[in-house]
């Protein structure tokens, strides 16, 4: 009935639904764990300004030959981990955007206060995977943990025009959220 999960070698243990988030809302991970009632956090594991590749270049409706901004992070509830993000932004749409501290402020808000843009809507993708590698370790996870990988396109208001601003993909601790 989805009340309990099991980890091999572990035991088994009762899920929680006090993290169920609303899989249609487009809100920040900061946003949505204010609205939890718990303190959000977040650290950047890397942040660079780098060619795009085909695939990323067709989603954010780029040219091939353009620049985007990488942004890799953990965020936290509590000071808990709960989500790995890779996000993906046209460095054409946000000139200087590697500038901004996102350890400390919120991707979006520095969006829509510095850039202007609105966001619109996102086209997303939900699958359930095992955790493996780094995010695993992201997560303080064990490898072989069920997670859930989200993949997205937002879209927004770019001088009047409705635009993909961002790609990423996020991986979700399935013990920790539900949507």
């Amino acid at each position: 009935e989805g009340y309990l999960y099991k980890v091999q070698g572990k035991g088994t243990y009762v899920k929680s639904d006090e993290y169920s988030q609303d899989l249609i809302s487009i809100t920040s991970c900061t946003q949505d764990v204010i609205n939890l009632g718990m303190t959000p956090g977040r650290k950047v594991v890397s942040s660079e300004v780098i060619p795009v590749d085909k695939k990323r270049a067709r989603n954010l409706e780029i040219g091939e030959n353009e620049k985007v901004f990488r942004l890799e992070r953990v965020y936290y509830a509590d000071l808990e981990p709960i989500n790995y993000t890779i996000t993906y932004l046209p460095c054409k749409l946000f000139p200087d955007i590697e500038k901004y501290n996102f350890s400390k402020e919120s991707l979006y808000k520095v969006l829509e206060k510095e850039y202007g843009v609105k966001i619109t809507k996102a086209t997303r993708t939900v699958e359930a995977i095992l955790a493996q590698d780094e995010t695993a370790e992201y997560l303080e996870v064990a490898e072989g943990i069920p997670i859930l990988l989200f993949g997205c396109v937002t879209y927004g208001l770019v001088n009047g025009k409705e635009v993909p601003i961002e790609n990423f993909k996020c991986s979700y601790r399935s013990d920790k959220f539900k949507f």
